[in-house]
């Protein structure tokens, strides 16, 4: 076997479907936390409407833009990975000072904003095509089915770009264990903890002591009126 197909082969035992059923969970972990239950609770609704009152053609259309979407949200979670790894590295052996790890520079406007997108072909494609069956959709019908279609691009905006943060996320860890597993941890303890807990405070996934007390008091002052 040559080199570049034994490393196509590892590519895709690494992002199997256990990665994208795990990239899933953690969003709907995150709705059941409440981060997205309002978004998912509208999606809901407006799914059920529009499966209700589109036409046959337009109901084929929204499972494809679904489908689609679907499609650009695990190519989001791989890129995601990978670009983690590159940034993972990129922090521990430069002086880079990137607060958020280099999340947005690297994926958000590397696949998520023209004119960067474009060069990613394949999922390019399907962005364009989903913005071709939203109008599809969308056309002749009344204001409130563009709103309810409004929601249900949100939703999957939201899902996507989750699934691109907790690809980067899994990836930059990734990274750390790769050279901690080479060289010792403490060798690169000063290094690592600073920017690790930076990138993870930027990126959401912890809080400020500040934000956890204020957090608990108003869990306290609920409970008190409840």
């Amino acid at each position: 076997m040559l080199t570049k197909d034994f490393l196509s082969a590892i590519h895709s035992a690494v992002f199997a479907p256990y990665f994208h059923e795990e990239i899933r969970s953690q969003f709907h972990a995150d709705v059941e936390k409440g981060s997205f239950t309002k978004e998912q609770q509208e999606y809901e609704q407006a799914s059920t409407q529009l499966r209700t009152g589109l036409t046959p053609e337009k109901q084929k259309a929204l499972s494809e833009y679904e489908s689609t979407s679907t499609l650009i949200r695990e190519f989001s979670a791989s890129f995601g990975f990978t670009a983690g790894i590159y940034c993972g590295f990129k922090q521990l052996f430069t002086a880079d000072r990137e607060e958020d790890g280099g999340f947005y520079s690297h994926v958000v406007d590397e696949i998520a904003a023209r004119p960067r997108m474009e060069r990613h072909q394949e999922n390019y494609v399907n962005v364009e095509k989903r913005h071709d069956l939203y109008a599809r959709i969308t056309e002749g019908e009344s204001e409130q089915t563009a709103d309810l279609m409004t929601i249900i691009c949100c939703y999957w905006d939201q899902a996507v770009h989750s699934a691109s943060l907790n690809g980067f996320y899994c990836g930059y860890r990734a990274a750390l264990g790769i050279t901690f597993t080479v060289t010792p941890f403490n060798h690169y303890l000063p290094a690592v903890s600073s920017k690790l807990l930076n990138m993870e405070y930027r990126l959401g996934y912890i809080k400020s002591y500040s934000e956890i007390e204020n957090e608990l008091e108003r869990k306290q002052n609920q409970s008190k009126l409840a």
